[in-house]
């Protein structure tokens, strides 16, 4: 698995990437801002990497090690990454695991 800080960067990027048969894990929120996301806005970002990863080589992940920000910072975002990720697994559940 290959982990990518891509909070902060356009998902297109990927596109390097797609044709490589390696897990990728692109950052699914900035752990260097206090910003605190929805897992609306999470699930938001991690279907725009689905648009260039295929979802079972997808990885859910923070950008980085979660030293910098405040506990209370790192909980909330972690549980609306853990209810992101279980909300599109519901979603994509089903599917074609290459995302088609």
């Amino acid at each position: 698995m290959s982990s990518a800080p891509a909070a902060r960067q356009d998902p297109r990027f990927l596109e390097a990437l797609s044709d490589l048969e390696v897990d990728v894990g692109p950052g699914a929120f900035d752990v260097h801002t206090p910003l605190l996301l929805t897992p609306g806005e999470i699930q938001v970002r991690l279907q725009a990497y689905a648009q260039h990863i295929p979802p079972r080589r997808l990885w859910v992940n923070p950008d980085c090690g979660l030293k910098t920000p405040r506990w209370e910072e790192v909980e909330a975002n972690l549980k609306a990454m853990v209810a992101a990720a279980r909300a599109l697994r519901a979603q994509w559940e089903g599917r074609d695991a290459e995302g088609a």
